[in-house]
């Protein structure tokens, strides 16, 4: 799943959105979010991203994970975001280390990368980009990769997991399709487990039109053309405490960070555990 792109987008209905909602209806919106992305990524391209083009993905799958195909903040915005991650898990994981980790929306393994590979714990990452995921075999094979969907369940061998993380990716889902995932991941996380996630707040709210910040600042969770969930088209914003509106029982809430999601600015930070 992609982050949110770097510049603030103005809500109005533009040409990218009315071609995605129509790609949308015919199925065919994953290859032309691919095809879009590979284009402009191309135009962006300089002769240092070609230098680190052996080790990294290419700029097409760089710029879905992180808004742009820069390789420095690639590599940059990654490890970020997974320092993020380890110091939020050595303030909530009761065991020492987690035993398996799931990466959701792994992308091109932007954060899954910087994961250590001499621990012992199981990393898996799961995304809807097939193009993605054959990448993450080719250059991550310490980590087990599955092809996804938009919409549960996961895999069938995939098992249960100490920690669950997913950035950017409750995002760009809308609202029925972010609670049958807690729904989800709650199944699949051990006593204990952690769900780390982020999401747009406050940081996005002069963004929002009109009607959308009513409902924004009545703590209703804005959900902007649904239709082309999955992609940065599609985007959703957290007011307060509103992610939990979508948790079903069993999660609980143990910590939130305002813009605290280090590696996908400006976006929350939100920590949950299974109790039960």
């Amino acid at each position: 799943m992609p982050v949110v792109e770097h510049g603030k987008k103005k809500p109005s209905v533009t040409l990218k959105r009315v071609v995605a909602r129509a790609a949308a209806r015919f199925g065919l919106l994953p290859w032309l979010s691919d095809a879009y992305l590979f284009l402009k990524s191309n135009g962006m391209r300089s002769q240092r991203s070609l230098a680190y083009s052996p080790a990294l993905p290419p700029p097409s799958l760089r710029f879905s994970s992180a808004g742009t195909s820069d390789p420095e903040w690639f590599v940059q915005s990654g490890r970020q975001a997974y320092q993020c991650l380890t110091a939020a898990v050595g303030r909530h994981l009761v065991r020492t280390a987690p035993r398996a980790v799931l990466d959701f929306g792994c992308g091109c393994g932007r954060v899954l990368r910087h994961a250590s590979q001499d621990s012992g714990t199981r990393h898996v990452g799961v995304d809807w980009n097939r193009r993605a995921i054959r990448c993450c075999r080719k250059l991550l094979p310490f980590a087990d990769f599955f092809h996804g969907s938009l919409l549960p369940p996961l895999h069938e061998d995939l098992g249960r997991f100490d920690l669950i993380y997913a950035f950017s990716v409750f995002t760009h889902l809308p609202l029925e399709a972010q609670k049958a995932w807690a729904r989800e991941f709650a199944a699949h996380l051990e006593i204990g487990g952690l769900l780390i996630l982020s999401t747009h707040g406050d940081a996005f709210a002069e963004d929002l039109s009109e009607s959308e910040s009513t409902l924004y600042r009545g703590g209703k969770v804005v959900i902007r053309e649904p239709i082309a969930a999955g992609t940065n088209v599609c985007a959703a914003f957290h007011p307060g405490d509103s992610l939990l509106q979508v948790m079903p029982a069993g999660l609980r809430k143990v910590e939130f960070i305002q813009q605290g999601a280090l590696g996908n600015p400006p976006q929350d930070l939100w920590v949950l555990v299974r109790d039960r």
